[in-house]
């Protein structure tokens, strides 16, 4: 049985209860959003549950570095740790010597911020969207945030010819607009299933550096219990929301 694919919209509440200025810790919670990407991502079906555990979605189980560059100034826009597998994504980054990261979990379908240093998680409500569930999904590929699992999506895609890049096999694609106006050249690399590298017309690259197979537990997209469970408030200012004063 092949799993089918829910497609999983993050809802957040962005309105502070209190009226002060977002400290750097509100800034680099957004860093790493432009990074993971506030969009749909794959849960497992629940129905697809078997004797053995859950189906296992069509990804590799894999670490990297994703970085995304300017690439004739040299200028680096973003640079993150990725973990991907079949489970979840884990995304970790460095802000001012601060560790942050975002969980996805594809099993049941959560997604966590935390503050690694600090030691506290806020769980962002996702709401799954029934009809979107289909095995379609699994064949024109879905959207990982920042990654993709088909060349050009959702854009139009032609094939140019097979490459070697950082000593993989990829294939390279010339994606248009449906107006035939050129947006990126992507390197697809159909051993893992994954863009590998997005070059686009602005100059801007986005790639995957430093990638290994690895082996993940179902676990390691969840956090940890010695976590502290905050608001959104709380984990993006850095202070404990003051509660409303009682006659």
């Amino acid at each position: 049985m092949i799993a089918t694919l829910g497609q999983g919209r993050v809802c957040m509440n962005m309105n502070f209860e209190n009226d002060r200025m977002i400290s750097k810790n509100a800034l680099k919670v957004v860093a790493l959003l432009a990074v993971c990407g506030i969009a749909t991502f794959p849960v497992i079906s629940q129905s697809n549950e078997t004797d053995n555990g859950f189906d296992l979605l069509p990804l590799p189980s894999i670490s990297a570095t994703y970085r995304e560059f300017h690439e004739s100034s040299g200028t680096e826009l973003s640079n993150a740790r990725v973990h991907l597998s079949p489970f979840g994504m884990r995304i970790e980054q460095r802000v001012d010597d601060e560790k942050i990261a975002v969980y996805h979990n594809f099993v049941t379908g959560q997604m966590w911020f935390l503050h690694v240093d600090r030691k506290v998680v806020h769980e962002i409500p996702v709401e799954l969207s029934e009809d979107s569930q289909s095995e379609d999904a699994v064949e024109n590929g879905f959207n990982l945030g920042f990654i993709d699992t088909v060349p050009c999506s959702s854009l139009e895609g032609v094939e140019r010819m097979d490459v070697r890049w950082r000593g993989r096999q990829v294939s390279l694609w010339d994606c248009y607009l449906e107006t035939k106006e050129a947006v990126a050249m992507q390197h697809y690399d159909d051993s893992i299933g994954l863009v590998v590298r997005s070059e686009y017309v602005d100059g801007v690259v986005m790639q995957l550096e430093d990638l290994k197979f690895r082996h993940y537990e179902k676990s390691f997209f969840v956090p940890s219990n010695k976590y502290r469970v905050v608001s959104m408030n709380e984990l993006m200012t850095g202070a404990p929301e003051i509660e409303k004063y009682r006659n």
